[in-house]
C-alpha cells in the first residue's frame, strides 16, 4: 500500500475499533472485548465541552485512558525493532524506548481521531482463532462516501485480557511499517539517537497541545 494512503488511513484505524459505530455481527470473545469502550470514546469525542478546542489535552487524555489498556504497547514497541537491533539497546534504553514510543503513538492517533472523527462505520466480519491465546479479527471500515477498507487486528490473551498487538490496513502491518522506518534510522544511528528522535516528537506534541489551548 502506498505510504500516503497508509498515513491518511492509519491515524484513524489504530483507534477506529473504539471510536466508530459498529455494525451488528456474529463475533467471538476477542471482538466483543475490543468493542467494549466504543460508547465511552464516542461520548468523549461528541461531548460539547470539547468543541471549541480549548480543552484539547484533557479530551486527548480521556481518549487515551480508555483506549490504551486494550493495546499491548510494550509488545508493539519491541516488535517495531528487529531482533538484531533490539540487542543493541541497553536495558535502560529498552525501557525508555517502550515508554516514549507508547506516548508518541497514543498521542498521535488520539489527536488524529480528535481531528477527523466523522461517524464512519466499521463492520466486524470474522474472528479467526489461531490458538487458545491468539485470534485474528477481520473488519471493514465504510466511509461516508461508500469506500470500504479492510482493517484487521491481531490479538492475544494476556493476563486474562484480550489485547491488540498488531493492526493491518489493507494488508499492510502497523508493526512492519514502523520497523522499516526504525531500521533505517538504526542503520546509521544509535538506539539513543532513535529515542531522542521520538522524545523530540513527543515534545512537539506537547507544543501542539499548548497551542490548541491558547
Amino acid at each position: 500500500m502506498k505510504t500516503k494512503l497508509f498515513g491518511v488511513l492509519l491515524f484513524v484505524f489504530l483507534f477506529i475499533v473504539f471510536s466508530l459505530n459498529v455494525a451488528d455481527a456474529t463475533t467471538g470473545p476477542a471482538t466483543q472485548a475490543i468493542q467494549k469502550p466504543i460508547g465511552d470514546i464516542i461520548a468523549v469525542l461528541e461531548d460539547p465541552i470539547y468543541k471549541n478546542g480549548t480543552r484539547f489535552i484533557e479530551q486527548r487524555d480521556k481518549i487515551k485512558a480508555i483506549a490504551v489498556p486494550y493495546y499491548d504497547f510494550p509488545a508493539i514497541a519491541q516488535a517495531t525493532i528487529s531482533r538484531s537491533n533490539w540487542n543493541r539497546f541497553s536495558d535502560s534504553e529498552k525501557i525508555e524506548f517502550i515508554n516514549v514510543f507508547t506516548t508518541f503513538i497514543s498521542n498521535l492517533y488520539a489527536e488524529q481521531l480528535q481531528a477527523n472523527y466523522g461517524g464512519e462505520e466499521v463492520q466486524f466480519i470474522a474472528e479467526q482463532v489461531k490458538s487458545s491465546t491468539k485470534v485474528y479479527v477481520k473488519s471493514i471500515v465504510v466511509q461516508k462516501n461508500g469506500t470500504k477498507t479492510p482493517i484487521d487486528y491481531s490479538l492475544w490473551l494476556k493476563d486474562g485480557r484480550w489485547k491488540i498487538y498488531n493492526v493491518f490496513v489493507e494488508g499492510t502491518s502497523l508493526l512492519g511499517n514502523y520497523r522499516n522506518e526504525f531500521d533505517r534510522v538504526l542503520a546509521k544511528q544509535t538506539p539513543a539517537d532513535l529515542i531522542k528522535i521520538l522524545n523530540d516528537k513527543v515534545a512537539l506534541q506537547r507544543t501542539k497541545g499548548s497551542a490548541v489551548r491558547k
